[in-house]
């Protein structure tokens, strides 16, 4: 009988754990209204929670540092996740809906008499639609590998997408 249930808990699928989180790092390109087609560092964290076999739903924050902090987007997201349910690579789609924030700083050599450096600086917030791909590679042990790609649509229209990784830890 103990056997028994050895064998079950270890052909447990790692799907059946439950809360996975990892760092993402990867590049981004962004093409669209008023944009200049570059390739920049994507930086970010992800948070998955279980939602039912094969489902799950998924917390992102990511960083893109344009021309050295001069301009910079922020995007954080909600997703649902519809991933393959057993297997070492479990391939995954991903659909979801959150908030971009940009930030940018115009850089002056000097500035002029009794300007603050803060009215140089502008930040804008909108709506942004995420939409990703790739497969969840088990490392054993509750460690992975995700290589992925990644869409954000948003204003303009705007197009923004990122090849990345994401290694993490599932609990």
């Amino acid at each position: 009988m103990r056997a028994l249930a050895l064998a079950a808990l270890l052909a447990t699928s790692s799907a059946a754990q439950q809360f996975e989180t990892g760092g993402m790092v990867g590049y981004s390109v962004t093409d669209g209204d008023d944009q200049t087609r570059s390739a920049n560092p994507i930086y970010g964290a992800s948070f998955r929670w279980p939602a039912g076999t094969g489902h799950s739903l998924q917390a992102d924050y990511s960083f893109i540092d344009f021309e050295a902090r001069i301009y910079s987007r922020h995007f954080i997201t909600g997703s649902w996740v519809r991933a393959a349910r057993r297997g070492t690579v479990r391939p995954f789609f991903q659909a979801g809906a959150g908030v971009y924030i940009e930030n940018t700083e115009i850089q002056l050599v000097k500035l002029p008499p009794g300007v603050p450096r803060s009215a140089l600086q502008t930040t804008s917030t909108d709506f942004c639609l995420v939409f990703g791909t790739g497969a969840t590679v088990d490392l054993g042990s509750g460690f992975f590998l995700r290589p992925m790609l990644r869409a954000y649509l948003y204003v303009g229209p705007t197009l923004t997408y990122a090849p990345a990784i994401t290694a993490g830890v599932r609990f």
